[in-house]
């Protein structure tokens, strides 16, 4: 009422300066008649209701002052309010007042932005008007407006997982303070844990959550109020809801139990209830074979478990052995929990005779006895070759240990070579309920024997590795180079020899050196091959005499050793002794490789 009667009274106001004005603008009345009209006036007057106008800053509501030519005759033009320079963010709207006729009216409107500015006496004009005062300002709202999502919110009773309502502040310029949600005098007030700390203040724009923590108790669904201190009101709804399964454990396992073997004893597992709301019914295990002939449960502890509580599944064994099996646990009601059982798990004792054996690439199959020396049979023995250096070069042929292997008792493993040697390496002998036992397994080789495209003449300690002859002589050939000192004087190293004399002499012609490093016999890559040093030479000659899986070895062989520019050593084939001979000498090569 004091705004209206405010506007009534500064119209009234205006109106009586506009008769003042125009009876001062009138001539005096003259003592005689008078052909002259009286002057018109110099300017409009203009008249603006409301006097007072107040914005909203963030509402981008335009606030509008209505301004009217109050003049008789003259046309106000260009109508608009001088806004201070740091009102910038004011957007105004004055193109209806570009043209105002005597006694018309027009709008002059105002949007906020952001920001808020104090009451000011503002002037409003126009290019041939006189200016009148409006105040205008920009508050700040009453009020934040928020929402929330979700707005319905479902919990589950018992299980401690928490749920979020957001709550968003839609304001653009007034943060929300307080932000809480208000459960009393509902279901829910003793039902839900209620953290708000997050909406203590929330910036326009921002968004923040209100946290709830279900109690142990049901509750169908329940609207309740969210609002902050300044804020709008709104509504959200939350359920809570018993879970669809009790949570179990189980403790006592892996469970082992004395059968056949041993005095019968029963043993137990445990399970546990972890739901705080939910009763567990009929518990039991699902008994797969071999425990299903082995093993009888009882279950009548587990038949109702309330929160929290726990019960007894009894196990008692028969008179035949199982092995460790996996068992599935639950309930009516329940999840799923895993245990372990198994009768008669104790370990029976193997041995093994020999616990070394060495077979021979491609030779004949050799055995390995086990013997059970415990006082329970041993299930299933084996041995296990894959993952060891054996792995392709040993099979086990024959088994005679059967599933099961009586206390006291005794089997064999027929163990097969591979054509390939290996060293001795260890591999395991087992049972599927024995401890383990290791033998140590070597595929050696022989000397003359055929291996690898070549003829054994050298093996090292391990019998799986040395040095092979070519099967047979090459074409005689002369040593090569002659004149040119090589350097190839290693007493030992045939493979460093040949690697120098090739260097030195390159591959332009045929020499000895070069035809056996370009030698293939058995599907080597060049390279394999070399010409033998005069030690290897000499051992390669002594094994191969008489020997007739070296074939047929007559005269004197050139070694790899050089003796000048012009001679290198030859190695006689029956003596095994060496002496000089001319490089340009045509003689008999046999070539070497390591294996």
């Amino acid at each position: 009422m004091r705004s209206v009667s405010r506007v009534v009274f500064l119209a009234v106001v205006s109106m009586v300066l506009v008769a003042c004005n125009d009876s001062q603008s009138s001539p005096e009345p003259s003592s005689g008649p008078s052909s002259e009209p009286p002057p018109a006036p110099a300017s409009a007057t203009l008249l603006v209701s409301p006097a007072s106008v107040e914005m909203v800053a963030g509402s981008a509501t335009a606030v509008r002052a209505t301004v009217t030519n109050t003049s008789s005759s003259v046309t106000a033009t260009a109508v608009s309010a001088a806004l201070p320079s740091d009102w910038r963010d004011i957007t105004e709207d004055a193109s209806g007042c570009a043209t105002l006729a005597p006694q018309a009216s027009c709008i002059l409107s105002f949007t906020p932005a952001t920001t808020t500015h104090a009451a000011t006496t503002v002037s409003i004009s126009g290019t041939n008007a006189t200016a009148i005062s409006v105040s205008l300002q920009v508050s700040l709202p009453g009020s934040a407006n928020i929402s929330v999502d979700p707005a319905v919110l479902s919990l589950v009773a018992g299980g401690g997982s928490l749920g979020t309502i957001r709550v968003t502040n839609n304001s653009t310029v007034l943060a929300a303070t307080g932000v809480t949600a208000d459960l009393s005098g509902t279901l829910l007030a003793n039902a839900i844990g209620v953290d708000a700390s997050e909406c203590a203040s929330v910036a326009p724009g921002a968004s923040c959550a209100i946290t709830f923590t279900p109690g142990n108790t049901a509750v169908s669904a329940t609207s309740f109020p969210i609002q902050g201190t300044n804020t709008n009101t709104v509504a959200g709804t939350i359920a809570v809801h018993l879970p669809a399964s009790a949570m179990i454990r189980v403790t006592g396992s892996p469970l082992v139990l004395a059968g056949s073997y041993g005095t019968p004893a029963a043993g137990t597992l445990t399970v546990t209830n972890d739901s705080t709301v939910l009763t567990a019914t009929n518990i039991s295990a699902t008994l797969v074979a071999p425990l299903t002939g082995a093993v009888t449960e009882d279950a009548s502890d587990c038949v109702s478990v309330a929160p929290g509580a726990n019960c007894t599944l009894t196990f008692t064994p028969g008179t035949n052995a199982a092995a460790a099996t996996s068992v599935v646990i639950h309930g009516d009601n329940t999840s799923q929990a895993g245990a372990s059982i198994a009768v008669n798990a104790a370990t029976p004792t193997i041995s093994i005779s020999p616990t070394a054996l060495t077979l021979y690439a491609a030779g004949t199959a050799d055995t390995i006895t086990v013997t059970n020396t415990g006082s329970q049979p041993a299930l299933n023995i084996g041995a296990t070759i894959a993952g060891t250096a054996l792995a392709g070069k040993l099979t086990v042929t024959g088994n005679t240990c059967g599933s099961t292997l009586a206390a006291g008792a005794s089997c064999t493993l027929s163990l097969t070579p591979g054509s390939a040697a290996a060293a001795a390496t260890a591999i395991n002998i087992a049972g599927g309920n024995t401890g383990t036992v290791s033998a140590q397994i070597g595929i050696s080789v022989q000397i003359g024997q055929n291996y690898l495209g070549g003829i054994v003449f050298f093996i090292n300690g391990d019998g799986a590795s040395g040095k092979l002859a070519s099967a047979a002589d090459l074409t005689s050939l002369p040593w090569g180079g002659s004149g040119t000192a090589t350097g190839a004087t290693s007493f030992t190293s045939g493979t460093q020899n040949t690697a120098t004399i090739i260097g030195m002499l390159g591959t332009g012609s045929s020499y000895a050196a070069l035809e056996c490093h370009d030698y293939t016999g058995g599907g080597a890559t060049v390279g394999t091959w070399y010409l033998p040093s005069i030690t290897e030479l000499q051992s390669l000659l002594i094994v191969a005499y008489g020997n007739s899986a070296f074939g047929s070895l007559a005269g004197h062989y050139w070694s790899s050793y050089e003796l000048g520019g012009t001679s290198a050593a030859i190695v006689d084939s029956v003596s095994q002794n060496f002496s000089s001979d001319a490089k340009v000498n045509a003689e008999p090569v046999r070539c070497a490789r390591t294996f």
